[in-house]
């Protein structure tokens, strides 16, 4: 079984960073950096490799943004509609702390990275 490497998308905007970790799309031949990730050419355009990451969980508190997220990523993931939250940071980690429903296993994830990163970077 290959390794998949899941993301949870903080701040995540219409998805960008997202699907540049994920792959998979057409860009221009002279953007890559890195021959190794082309899957095919057609003139100066170029589809990359689908990468080991998969988005598990999206955010923003833009519904523009999400409406962007979802429009290009239901293409890719049947649920796209349910990986994108529309709320802020703060309310997510309110949600955890109360029990979460049924985003819970995200929300604990969210709760585990969050400290990780807190740890990381003021210690």
């Amino acid at each position: 079984m290959d390794l998949i490497m899941r993301v949870l998308s903080l701040f995540s905007g219409c998805g960008g960073m997202d699907l540049g970790f994920e792959g998979g799309f057409s860009c221009l031949k002279r953007s890559v950096g890195n021959k190794d990730w082309i899957e095919s050419e057609r003139g100066n355009w170029v589809q990359l490799k689908r990468t080991a990451f998969d988005t598990i969980f999206a955010n923003d508190i833009r519904a523009d943004a999400r409406k962007a997220w979802i429009n290009y990523f239901s293409k890719r993931k049947p649920n796209a509609d349910e990986i994108y939250v529309l709320k802020s940071i703060v309310d997510l980690v309110k949600e955890a702390k109360r029990g979460g429903g049924k985003r819970q296993y995200f929300l604990q994830m969210l709760m585990w990275s969050l400290v990780a990163f807190h740890a990381k970077t003021f210690h």
